[in-house]
């Protein structure tokens, strides 16, 4: 059919129309089933997707430079060059997913790596701390840190009052 033709125009339109209501229909979606969680999707989707992505490209980059390294000292290609890449790119797996999840928390869930952090924080002093007094008010800070509560009430029982 020529470019021109009326099928051709309605296809397109019907094509554009469907794009369009796609992200509206997300919405309706999201709000319909209460998909409130969709923030954890989001962010295992941009994890994983950079750490493939990131992966990929190691391997595949090894498997060339080392590909051409065997073939320019033996004059023949090697599996070696594969099984190297896949063992390098095995070791690399973990510490590379906590550094993007590290990195996309920071970047994009800042109120939850900052709660991450004050309680991390809080656990070293805790740890170390004998005074009560200053225990209570390490406990008080990390509470408002984290959580920002209107008020906070800490109740401590006294081990002498207790009885068996």
């Amino acid at each position: 059919m020529p470019v021109g033709s009326g099928s051709y125009l309605l296809g397109q339109l019907v094509f554009i129309v469907a794009m369009l209501f796609l992200p509206i229909a997300v919405g309706i979606a999201i709000l319909q089933y209460h998909l409130w969680d969709i923030d954890l999707v989001i962010r295992r989707t941009l994890i994983y997707a950079t750490l493939t992505l990131t992966l990929g490209v190691i391997y595949f980059g090894s498997v060339i430079l080392l590909q051409w390294i065997f073939t320019r000292s033996t004059g023949q290609g090697s599996p070696i060059a594969i099984v190297i890449s896949t063992l390098t790119i095995a070791a690399l797996f973990t510490p590379l997913r906590q550094k993007f999840q590290s990195f996309i928390n920071q970047r994009f869930y800042r109120g939850k790596y900052d709660a991450e952090q004050t309680l991390s924080h809080f656990s070293e002093i805790a740890r170390d701390e004998v005074d009560i007094e200053r225990l209570i008010g390490a406990i008080k800070t990390a509470v408002t840190d984290a959580l920002q509560p209107e008020v906070i009430n800490l109740w401590m029982i006294d081990k002498d009052t207790i009885h068996d």
